[in-house]
């Protein structure tokens, strides 16, 4: 099936990157992708999907929407910019280096807001069904917002808890080694500390930064456009499904579909039987003239071994 979206970068998150994998640890992983043409004239909503893999999942997010986590300073989003792998479409290796290059910007670009996330994640934590793995993520977030903010580490070396002081707390809590009552009791403390900073907290935002990612995602999708996308990638007009039965082949289902190219129509011809796509020969130069044609070929030239029907197709 023909993807409506291009791949531009795919990082790891998760685990790996904390240095709290396990061997059996899913290997997850955020990919951002650049959306067709189409979509974006048709003004489609942005795409967003899981996608299920072997050793973990794919989760597939429209570039607009990765970067307006930036943003809004979503530590596992901004954990692309730091991953372990990191894996680019060549295409676009001139803004991904600048993106890349200016990641420790974009984590200063609103300390605030970031603090904000890192507390509510703790706070969210703290109230769900207890879980090892929820608590121990709490504890992991204290653990970022202590090294970065209060210890004043970089943003990449924060991430890696296996630096931390708190690692083996944390790993053991993950592994379901530390009583609920204590992991609980720690995650309140780490919490009321928490807001204790907030005061110390820069509220400054540095809209420049904002500007720059503005700045490359509008040179990513300038790129896709001046592909031409849209002699490759035909905008469908029309589809009708007809279902037939014949003699020799029982009952089976022709679909039609009108495509726009740049200044002309095709018409498509889908057979369930074969699978085969039949493209009409004729190209038309209205859309009207397409499909009038296309329902005479429904109505009137359908047996599947009419020699007028065959004539039609290349």
């Amino acid at each position: 099936m023909r993807k409506n979206y291009e791949f531009v970068m795919t990082s790891l998150y998760g685990s790996q990157n904390y240095n709290l994998d396990t061997k059996t640890s899913d290997h997850d992983f955020k990919m951002a992708v650049v959306p067709s043409i189409n979509n974006l004239i048709l003004d489609k909503k942005p795409y967003v999907k899981i996608e299920e893999t072997k050793n973990g999942i794919i989760e597939v997010k429209d570039i607009r929407h990765t970067f307006l986590s930036f943003k809004k300073m979503s530590v596992v989003d901004l954990e692309m910019l730091f991953s372990k792998i990191i894996t680019t479409n060549k295409k676009y290796k001139e803004e991904l280096d600048r993106l890349i290059a200016m990641r420790d910007e974009i984590v200063t670009s609103n300390p605030y807001k970031l603090y904000q996330v890192m507390l509510g994640i703790m706070i969210s934590g703290s109230k769900r069904k207890y879980t090892p793995k929820t608590a121990a993520q709490s504890m992991r977030y204290y653990d970022l917002f202590d090294r970065y903010f209060v210890k004043n580490e970089s943003f990449k070396s924060a991430l890696d808890t296996s630096k931390s002081e708190l690692y083996e707390l944390i790993k053991n809590t993950k592994a379901g080694k530390v009583p609920e009552d204590i992991a609980m009791e720690k995650i309140k403390e780490m919490i009321a500390t928490t807001k204790s900073y907030e005061d110390k907290i820069d509220k400054n935002i540095n809209y420049e930064t904002n500007q720059k990612l503005d700045l490359i995602l509008i040179d990513i999708f300038k790129k896709r456009i001046n592909e031409k996308e849209t002699k490759t990638e035909n905008m469908l007009r029309e589809r009708w499904t007809k279902s037939y039965d014949s003699a020799i082949f029982g009952k089976y289902e022709l679909t039609f579909k009108v495509y726009e190219e740049k200044d002309y129509f095709i018409i498509k011809i889908e057979n369930s039987l074969t699978t085969n796509v039949y493209t009409v020969k004729d190209k038309f130069d209205t859309y009207d003239d397409a499909v009038d044609w296309m329902g005479h070929i429904k109505d009137n030239l359908i047996d599947v071994n009419n020699e007028d029907l065959i004539d039609l197709i290349q």
